[in-house]
């Protein structure tokens, strides 16, 4: 009979013992602790980077399919960008890191060969709200590839340069078969929503891969 009941309070001894280790070791898997010591239930991460994706498909008039997926790992100021194929001869992955947040994307077959680009036009955050956009071509549908794009100097936003009086604000459209950049041109002393120079354009024409400026006009 003793016997009995020593192995009963054993076997009760360790089903308490398992308990207390699950709550404390388990549960700190699952739960964190606030500045008082209480427990609270975690973020879930991937709800969370759910919320900040954001993924379009786009398709070519010759069938093939882009997607682009936006992501904000550090905040809605920072995008990384993803962009997969399907249907090209060579299907290959492009990532861009750390670039502003796009704000439209295009596709539009500028050089007139029969086989659209795709444009992504990007505008960062904050008072000037610069643009900026990066292109990629498909190469005859073998591959989708990053074209090259003409820089101005740093110099030409300088006074005396073609681009002074630049201070963002900036958009981009498609006038017949050229990429044009507008921007409004301030002169000193402007406020910052109330710009009294005009406004410039960069006429950009796609020829080889490469975006060249073919002008610049000042209104």
């Amino acid at each position: 009979m003793k016997k009995t009941i020593l192995i009963v309070g054993a076997i009760v001894v360790i089903i308490l013992l398992a308990g207390i280790y699950k709550f404390n070791f388990t549960n700190d898997d699952i739960y964190v602790k606030d500045p008082e010591g209480k427990s609270i239930p975690p973020i879930d991460e991937a709800k969370d980077i759910s919320k900040n994706t954001d993924s379009k498909e786009f398709k070519t008039k010759t069938g093939k399919i882009i997607i682009i997926t936006e992501t904000h790992p550090v905040g809605q100021s920072i995008s990384s960008i993803t962009i997969t194929t399907k249907g090209f001869k060579e299907n290959k992955l492009i990532e861009l890191s750390d670039i502003d947040p796009i704000e439209k994307i295009e596709l539009k077959d500028l050089d007139n060969d029969g086989f659209e680009e795709i444009y992504l036009f990007t505008r960062s955050v904050g008072s000037g709200s610069g643009g900026d956009f990066y292109v990629y071509g498909s190469d005859k549908d073998d591959r989708l590839m990053e074209y090259e794009k003409e820089k101005l100097d740093e110099k030409e936003y300088l006074k005396g340069g073609r681009l002074e009086g630049y201070m963002g604000h900036d958009t981009y459209f498609f006038d017949q078969q050229m990429l044009v950049m507008e921007f409004p041109i301030y002169k000193e002393n402007d406020a910052n929503l109330k710009p009294t120079g005009g406004t410039k354009k960069v006429y950009y024409m796609l020829n080889q891969s490469k975006l060249k400026i073919k002008k610049i006009d000042i209104n």
